[in-house]
């Protein structure tokens, strides 16, 4: 993408929006793949929250959210992922976490955040994001 066009996207979406294209762009064909689908919620999305979900049957699901902490103007900004059953809402997977203890090389933090300051880091980030989850999703560790 030229920096022309990146500047005109600058200007028509917002963070959120940029956000949730480069996360489909990194995880949305695996997710697909898998039968996840995005909850496409503009309220949620407003927030900076992504939730993919998938039918267990029943009226369970199975679900991925991706929370974004964006921060304009400050400090870097972060995301973590989560990885959870709706029939089980207290046993939730920290993504960023599970990687470390079954010792993949990741840039999450210790807590489970991918930190980054740039749209390449963003990008980055995600890539590296999707293929823990990709991992996870499998039982690969």
């Amino acid at each position: 993408m030229s920096s022309y066009d990146q500047s005109i996207l600058g200007l028509m979406s917002t963070p959120f929006e940029i956000f949730k294209e480069r996360l489909l762009e990194a995880a949305g064909d695996a997710l697909a793949s898998r039968g996840y689908a995005l909850q496409d919620d503009a309220l949620q999305i407003g927030s900076g929250l992504y939730r993919f979900a998938r039918s267990l049957g029943g009226n369970a699901r199975s679900l991925v959210d991706v929370q974004l902490l964006f921060y304009p103007g400050g400090g870097p900004s972060r995301f973590e992922v989560k990885v959870w059953r709706d029939d089980r809402p207290k046993d939730k997977t920290r993504l960023g976490v599970w990687l470390r203890e079954h010792n993949v090389e990741t840039p999450a933090d210790a807590a489970g955040w991918w930190e980054f300051a740039s749209a390449g880091e963003l990008t980055g980030a995600l890539q590296d994001a999707a293929r823990g989850l990709e991992r996870l999703l499998i039982g690969e560790c």
